[in-house]
């Protein structure tokens, strides 16, 4: 995974606003993870042979033998981009202003722990499943995290969905 913008402009301008608002945003997302009484078991950083590092949390209910795990590659790419799907993507030239950056980390953070809302408060797959396609309304994207392993795709990342939270 590697950012894509168009031009070794844009790519400088990204790993300078990734340098500035990468902690600020990941630890607002613990924050808010451990607010809501999860666990976080790990926090690591996944580096990919093609290049590129991705965050990754791995995340539990107390007492659970759940485990998902949060990767935060396109809430990075949300972050720095107009559109992470544009190719070549653009940099979003609003997070060099901090109120506007702050703006954008709230509201990528709110819709991140609202996903982690429904895992915290579901006891199956299919429960998450409804509750995020509920939510999902509210927010311009959500397709950050998919269950592997489950009947229920493209929703987030699970070890394994057998049985019951």
């Amino acid at each position: 995974m590697q950012m894509e913008f168009g031009s070794e402009v844009e790519t400088l301008f990204a790993m300078a606003a990734t340098s500035k608002w990468l902690k600020e945003l990941l630890t607002r997302i613990e924050r808010g993870i451990l607010d809501m009484g999860l666990v976080i078991e790990k926090k690591e950083m996944w580096k990919y042979e093609e290049g590129g590092v991705e965050p990754v949390f791995t995340v539990k209910r107390p007492n659970s033998k759940w485990t998902i795990q949060l990767r935060f590659w396109n809430t990075i790419m949300e972050f720095l981009s107009i559109d992470r799907d544009e190719r070549p993507m653009r940099f979003d030239l609003g997070v060099m202003n901090d109120g506007y950056a702050e703006k954008k980390i709230d509201d990528l953070v709110k819709s991140r722990l609202a996903i982690a809302d429904a895992l915290a408060t579901s006891n199956s797959p299919e429960e998450v499943r409804k509750k995020v396609i509920a939510i999902g309304k509210d927010f311009a994207r959500l397709r950050i995290w998919e269950m592997r392993n489950c009947p229920v795709k493209h929703i987030f990342h699970m070890k394994d969905c057998s049985g019951r939270w």
